[in-house]
């Protein structure tokens, strides 16, 4: 069956790299999918995101092992990659030169069945007060534009050190609030990279592929647990 992706991907590049030139006059944005055996019938899986999200510090040829991708292919979903390196929920990516919440609009085009945000690591040098307003914003926004779709937020994960830091925790407490608020589900899948260097790619920023499927394989425990996969029980 003939994928949708090329028909939203055009639109999608186009909005993004218009958005992107209003920003940043230089950036340019390519979200990307995972189009293995893709068909009209698959979800349409739209993931918001930072790095981690995109895959940098992967080799070209490791970017179908970035969790998004890898998640996405195993559980037959149409991946549209909003990753953005270095941004969140208050920052903006260098590249894209937006925030989470500054994407969305660029993003309405896609049509998702499932949602996923990620992120929050890049947002540590905000305020709590701004980082409570920009998530809430995030989510409303989200569930405005997109009101069909099953929204789910992962927590910010950390990667060097043993504990999360504090302000880490108060940004995953909001994520946790504001995506209930909107009618999603928060999945906490711990803190897998914290003391674990053999998960860490050369730069000691970003998860290698080890990392990233381990990253896959908890957020696929957690849509699990969170009763992702069970049949839709209709109304009467």
């Amino acid at each position: 069956m003939k994928s949708r992706w090329p028909i939203v991907a055009a639109a999608l590049m186009t909005l993004l790299a218009a958005g992107c030139a209003s920003q940043a006059p230089n950036a340019t944005a390519s979200p990307s999918t995972s189009l293995t055996a893709a068909s009209a019938n698959d979800p349409v899986t739209l993931i918001l995101g930072d790095s981690y999200t995109e895959g940098t510090a992967l080799a070209p040829d490791d970017l179908q092992y970035r969790w998004a991708t890898a998640l996405a292919q195993r559980l037959g979903w149409e991946e549209v990659n909003a990753g953005c390196n270095g941004s969140g929920y208050t920052r903006r990516g260098g590249v894209c030169g937006n925030n989470y919440l500054e994407r969305i609009p660029q993003l309405a085009t896609v049509k998702p069945d499932i949602i996923i945000v990620s992120g929050g690591v890049n947002d540590l040098s905000a305020t709590p007060q701004l980082i409570d307003t920009q998530v809430r914003d995030t989510f409303t926004v989200l569930r405005e534009t997109f009101p069909a779709a099953r929204l789910y937020a992962v927590n910010g994960i950390y990667y060097t050190g043993v504990d999360t830091p504090p302000l880490l925790a108060r940004l995953n407490e909001s994520v946790a609030l504001e995506v209930d608020h909107a009618g999603g589900t928060y999945l906490d899948i711990g803190e897998p990279l914290l003391g674990h260097p053999e998960l860490m790619a050369g730069d000691g920023l970003h998860p290698n592929p080890a990392g990233h499927a381990l990253i896959a394989d908890l957020t696929e425990a957690a849509l699990t647990r969170a009763g992702a996969f069970e049949p839709v029980q209709s109304g009467n």
